[in-house]
């Protein structure tokens, strides 16, 4: 039987315009196990040619399914095509014999998750006492197939990258999203109008970006955790989102679960495992030994830093480290963050990853080797500047996560039902000139494992 929560989308879009003359025992029988669709005929506002349960000529249910499909609003067009595209990867008609000499059959018609159809018809057959399923194809969703696929065609998707400033730091994960997208066949200004922004790193501001934004979309992504949360604040419900690169959806209440989002957004997460905070002090001392004090950096309007400090706290008796955290609000109060670490005798720094601290990555690895200070980050980017170590996964390839999930948005299915992803590895970036500027003789055995080598 197929999925009740796939009939549900076929109620509320054709539904109301298909007149089915069944009697309701007749039809509860048919689709019972499908409660949301049982109510099906009793919406219906279509007056069918079918007054009698008779069999309908190709012809007749052709022009049936075209009556059915023009008489729909707009909205209710754009619906059909959009939600119930991906319904099936096969071609069926599923029927169900219900006793007697009646026998009635939904349509359900896709082919490729590029086109689908539905269509109430009943089939009358004397002395037929089978109980089976019926397989075959209706002149009408044939018909309603034809103007669906035009439909789907024609619809350009207007999509809102969104980032943080500047955008020197960030364009090249959007490079990475618009190719993705292009390989599954979408082109500017033919299928799809993917615009690209860059907002201050402060949720207030990024708010006051998207306002304006968002009504003109049919589908927003959105970058960071602080991005999510300005987004959950002003998004209209009703508009798609993909998130990406988001420490904990879960925790910020974007999603009701990895698994299960509920809503109107999906993404990819940042972190795969809350140990991973605790990896990071690990191999920093690995490469440092003696390391007891290790200052944490963190952005204090980032919700993302919370989530790792929780992460940290269990792992702290094994690690046998002391942790400083010093909060920094913008690049002007980064000086006085690393004073501060060092009159409180840090002795390494640990960075949490956020958008405050991806787009002042130049700066962080030059302040920590201009005190002496060796470094792990998430970001391989704050290594490739200076900074000595990361663990983290590819911010490239979350990207081209993220663009899948759109893709699966824009071919009809609801973020609601797609599950959240996390990345799908990890990496060591190492940099030998920041060990060398610090006179760090790096253990062998990080070397070897490490995925990149800057030297």
């Amino acid at each position: 039987m197929y999925p009740a929560s796939d009939w549900s989308v076929l109620q509320h879009t054709a539904g109301p315009y298909i007149r089915v003359k069944l009697r309701k025992t007749q039809w509860e029988q048919m689709f019972s196990g499908l409660p949301l669709i049982a109510d099906i005929a009793q919406y219906s506002r279509h007056v069918s040619k079918v007054p009698q349960p008779v069999f309908l000529p190709p012809s007749d249910s052709h022009e049936l399914g075209v009556g059915i499909y023009r008489e729909m609003p707009a909205r209710a067009r754009r619906s059909l095509v959009g939600s119930l595209v991906p319904m099936a990867a096969e071609e069926f008609l599923l029927g169900q014999w219900l006793g007697g000499e009646c026998r009635a059959a939904v349509c359900v018609l896709a082919r490729s998750r590029h086109c689908v159809a539905i269509s109430a018809i009943l089939t009358w057959e004397d002395k037929m006492r089978r109980r089976d399923f019926v397989f075959g194809f209706s002149g009408a969703a044939l018909a309603m197939l034809d103007i669906a696929r035009a439909q789907q065609v024609a619809r350009v998707w207007r999509v809102g990258n969104v980032g943080i400033e500047p955008r020197d730091r960030g364009q090249y994960l959007f490079d990475a999203f618009s190719q993705k997208l292009a390989e599954f066949g979408y082109q500017q200004g033919r299928n799809i109008d993917l615009t690209e922004h860059f907002a201050e790193a402060r949720i207030e501001k990024i708010e006051e970006f998207l306002v304006p934004l968002v009504v003109n979309l049919d589908l927003l992504v959105i970058w960071s955790t602080i991005g999510l949360i300005a987004a959950k604040k002003v998004v209209p419900t009703a508009l798609p989102t993909v998130f990406l690169g988001v420490g904990d959806p879960v925790r910020v209440g974007a999603v009701q679960s990895l698994s299960r989002p509920g809503g109107n957004m999906t993404g990819v997460t940042y972190e795969s495992a809350t140990e991973t905070w605790a990896k990071r002090i690990e191999l920093l001392k690995e490469i440092v030994p003696n390391l007891d004090r290790v200052g944490v950096l963190k952005a204090g309007n980032d919700p993302n830093s919370a989530y790792a400090m929780a992460s940290l706290e269990p792992w702290l008796p094994a690690l046998g480290v002391t942790l400083v955290a010093v909060d920094f609000t913008s690049t002007e109060e980064l000086d006085a963050a690393f004073s501060e670490m060092m009159r409180k005798n840090v002795k390494g720094l640990l960075v949490i990853s956020g958008a405050l601290t991806f787009v002042n990555g130049k700066r962080i690895s030059e302040l920590a080797l201009e005190h002496r200070m060796p470094s792990v980050h998430g970001f391989r980017e704050t290594v490739a500047l200076g900074g000595l170590v990361s663990l983290g996964p590819e911010l490239a390839a979350i990207a081209r996560q993220g663009a899948r999930l759109a893709d699966k948005i824009m071919k009809g299915e609801k973020p609601a039902n797609i599950p959240v992803e996390q990345p799908t590895a990890y990496e060591v970036w190492l940099n030998l000139r920041t060990a060398r500027v610090l006179s760090i003789t790096v253990p062998a055995s990080v070397t070897a494992r490490a995925d990149r080598v800057i030297e």
